[in-house]
């Protein structure tokens, strides 16, 4: 095939997405290219060529794909003055392509069954409907979306939290499927639209994968009912146990302190303000639902007047998990613990658009002040271990 630029095949091919592209406007105006212009490649054709290019053209005419326009002098030698767009399906059929249109349709239907479980579905199909991409992933991709859709209802009820390459063998008879779907899965599962980046594993964690289950830390003072083991006393520094045996909590803390890294939660267990006055909860990064339920076992255990703070990385993530956490047990409230950027002398550099998210979800946690220091400071976070520990104290 010619690679000369006004080559028949490329020039349908260029129609057919111009024609998408009015489509996804909303318009009806069909496309049309011109060859008047002397300067126009066209008129440099050699006859051969000129004759080849002619003839795949009224091939596609003859499918009822386009409309040829020829001028009005030279009989069967005239020259061509310009090709329009007739009917998108018709040239997609000739070029053995599938139009944009169809592909949208046939992820709307395969993404049906799943909307009532995934409603982000519909946002994603909506998206492809207005030409746009997600994630720069167009309607080719629907099965992968459903993959990502059967993984979320797959864990919607799931009480444990599940290794994930025993879950995406069990799914998908390949260990690493659900890997592969993070991008999905994170569109999908997402707060807001458009969906941002988020952590790797924070996506999985949130729906309840791991590469491994991880306990449900506790330290401080009191004992924690199980279910099948009855009430353990909280040991020194911590105890560990599965979050689906966690059914209730005993004991009088000053106060009740989520933690979002595994290093800090560490140090506090060591110190004796916080084994003798509160009690603290490692999160491990965004809970899982199986931890969610859990930590709202323990705080539904306590007085209601009882502060509960919660201690995360001054970014974008650390600010989602807190929003993830307080939801968790609305309508009492949740408690900033040294989240506040503006008390930090050096700040890591961030970008507005951190900064947005980082207030967005602080707003969501019902730190409106917070959210209001954060949109009006200069874009910057920190991670927690970078601080040093602070407790609550009460006199």
């Amino acid at each position: 095939m010619s690679e000369l630029p006004l080559q028949a095949a490329r020039l349908l091919e260029d129609l057919l997405a111009s024609g998408e592209r009015a489509l996804a406007r909303g318009s009806s105006r069909r496309s049309k290219r011109r060859f008047t212009d002397p300067d126009s490649p066209y008129w440099a054709l050699e006859t051969e060529a000129r004759e080849a290019f002619h003839g795949e053209l009224r091939s596609a005419q003859h499918a009822g794909a386009i409309e040829l326009g020829w001028s009005r002098f030279g009989g069967e030698a005239a020259m061509l003055e310009w090709v329009r767009l007739l009917d998108l399906t018709a040239l997609a059929r000739h070029l053995g392509r599938t139009t944009h249109a169809n592909k949208v349709e046939f992820a709307r239907t395969a993404f049906a069954p799943w909307l009532a479980q995934v409603p982000r579905l519909a946002d994603v199909v909506a998206r492809w409907a207005a030409g746009k991409e997600v994630r720069l992933q167009g309607p080719d991709t629907a099965a992968d979306f459903v993959d990502a859709a059967r993984v979320i209802a797959r864990m919607a009820d799931e009480p444990r939290e599940l290794p994930v390459r025993v879950a995406s063998r069990q799914l998908f008879r390949d260990s690493k499927r659900i890997e592969a779907l993070v991008p999905h899965l994170d569109v999908l599962t997402s707060e807001v639209w458009p969906a941002p980046a988020n952590h790797r594993e924070d996506v999985l964690s949130g729906i309840g994968l791991r590469a491994a289950p991880l306990p449900f830390h506790m330290a401080g003072v009191g004992a924690v009912r199980l279910n099948r083991s009855g009430l353990r006393a909280l040991a020194y520094e911590y105890i560990a146990v599965s979050p689906t045996q966690v059914v209730g909590y005993e004991g009088n803390p000053r106060w009740i302190l989520s933690v979002e890294n595994l290093t800090t939660f560490n140090m506090i267990a060591e110190l004796d303000v916080a084994q003798n006055e509160g009690l603290v909860l490692y999160s491990g990064g965004m809970p899982s639902p199986s931890w969610r339920r859990a930590y709202a076992t323990v705080v539904s255990s306590v007085a209601a007047s009882l502060p509960i703070y919660h201690w995360g990385d001054i970014d974008a993530g650390g600010f989602r998990i807190a929003a993830v956490i307080a939801e968790t047990i609305q309508p009492r409230p949740l408690l900033p613990w040294c989240m506040d950027p503006s008390h930090v002398k050096e700040l890591d550099p961030a970008t507005a658009e951190v900064r947005a998210r980082m207030a967005y979800n602080a707003q969501r946690a019902g730190w409106s002040e917070l959210a209001t220091v954060i949109s009006t400071m200069e874009p910057g976070r920190l991670e927690q271990e970078d601080l040093p520990i602070q407790l609550p104290l009460f006199l």
